[in-house]
């Protein structure tokens, strides 16, 4: 009797997992296609549509590489082409910068359907960051095609991009959560991420190697967005990341995110009145 029980029991717990991981692909789904549309309606009017997101990208790594190349010269022992490490920072860093934008105005932007429907925090933030993780994906597999023609030997990197890339992404999803609560509390915080960002983006090693700031070597290392960024370029430009450095990263970045969700939740009211 005990031992049907308990096969009555893991057979529930087990369908009880499967319907958990059967809704929430299907709600992650839903989301994407959501994002999707947002960035139809954003490119609508254009001839080329979508594709402006890889053809941006890959017309500033160039002329900027251009520009910058011969001032920072090679990287290392040479091998690896200034154009690559260029274009993957400047890729990478777009789409934390965006993060940093969108997530500053979110609640401000949606303050009355917050108070207004019963759409949950959770599904709004993930409907946003699909769209930006779009973007994402789209920069970052163009440009990875002009680095497998400047630095052929770096295609076998690619294998290594997994565990990095999806550090990075859910690093910016904490990163869209943040800086919506604080910009909804500091109304003015909007208008000062753009010199946020650019003061971020000019102090850290992406125009320029890392090796180029010497003494100043400090502010690299204490950079959190420069150290997600760098975790994927890395293992893109040498293979080396660390595999369990980055699986305790992902583990804690979800935690975050658990907590976040809950929290914002709970208090969706709360914020919203407060930026109404």
């Amino acid at each position: 009797m005990k031992n049907i029980k308990k096969l009555i029991i893991q057979n529930l717990n087990k369908r009880a997992i499967y319907y958990l991981i059967r809704k929430n692909s299907k709600e992650l789904k839903n989301f994407w296609k959501l994002g999707w549309l947002d960035n139809k309606a954003r490119y609508s009017k254009t001839f080329l549509g979508e594709i402006w997101i890889a053809i941006s990208v890959v017309m500033l790594a160039t002329i900027l590489g251009a520009i910058y190349g011969d001032i920072f010269g090679s990287l290392g022992d040479g091998d690896i082409k200034y154009f690559s490490y260029l274009a993957i920072g400047i890729t990478l860093w777009n789409n934390i910068a965006d993060a940093m934008s969108i997530g500053s105005k979110f609640i401000l932007d949606n303050s009355e359907i917050i108070l207004t429907t019963n759409h949950t925090l959770r599904s709004m933030y993930l409907r946003k960051y699909c769209f930006l993780m779009q973007n994402l994906l789209i920069g970052l597999s163009s440009i990875l095609v002009f680095v497998a023609i400047f630095n052929t030997e770096l295609i076998t990197n690619y294998y290594h991009l997994f565990l990095p890339l999806l550090a990075f992404i859910l690093f910016n999803l904490i990163i869209l959560l943040i800086f919506s609560v604080i910009g909804c509390v500091i109304r003015d915080f909007a208008e000062l991420v753009p010199l946020l960002t650019t003061i971020i983006f000019l102090s850290s090693p992406i125009l320029y190697p890392a090796s180029k700031l010497k003494e100043y070597s400090w502010i690299a290392n204490y950079n959190i967005p420069y150290r997600a960024l760098d975790l994927v370029r890395r293992s893109i430009l040498t293979g080396e990341y660390g595999v369990v450095k980055t699986l305790m990263i992902i583990f804690g970045e979800l935690i975050i995110l658990g907590c976040l969700f809950k929290i914002m939740e709970k208090y969706r009211y709360k914020f919203a009145l407060w930026c109404d």
